[in-house]
């Protein structure tokens, strides 16, 4: 049998609490649909608003635990809601989108979804400081059955002074 040393004791202990921590990996969620797009919404600074559907497929509800935008430059996410879709989704947005489903939105974090039937996602989102503000879509993070995931979006965000330019 090998010996191993204090010395590669103790590494091999820093190594495996040293935070590195495995990310969760993709779940179930149906969320968007499978192609890659971009949209623009058009704000001298203001806040909008961006959406997309998702699903809980299976009999197992799921726990939101979180949602970040992916790659944000000079982007902030002020609020992450979900709520019923409002004939389709919400795309890009001004801030509050005039959609009959507002008033029944629920913040992101905490929300226990069902599993079956489609929902919406908003997040609204302010521009910060000057230059470019993009995000690769977003990254929202749940449990089912004690199970972590994290599922992105394939929606890349981007907010002008005028997106027809």
């Amino acid at each position: 049998m090998r010996r191993i040393g204090a010395a590669s004791a103790v590494i091999a202990i820093a190594v495996i609490t040293s935070g590195c921590a495995v990310a969760p990996a993709a779940g179930p969620m149906n969320l968007g649909g499978p192609d890659e797009w971009e949209t623009c919404m058009s704000s001298g600074g203001e806040k909008v608003t961006f959406g997309d559907v998702f699903s809980i497929p299976g009999t197992a509800p799921a726990k939101l635990t979180a949602l970040r935008l992916a790659e944000p430059q000079g982007l902030s996410l002020e609020a992450s809601y979900i709520l019923p879709p409002d004939d389709g989704y919400i795309g890009a947005a001004g801030y509050p989108p005039k959609i009959k489903t507002w008033d029944q939105r629920e913040e992101v974090a905490g929300a226990l979804i069902e599993p079956g039937g489609e929902q919406s996602f908003a997040l609204v989102v302010a521009p910060t400081g000057d230059g470019t503000h993009t995000a690769d879509g977003f990254i929202v993070t749940y449990e089912i059955d004690g199970k972590t995931y994290e599922n992105q979006n394939f929606v890349a965000f981007e907010v002008q002074k005028n997106c027809n330019e």
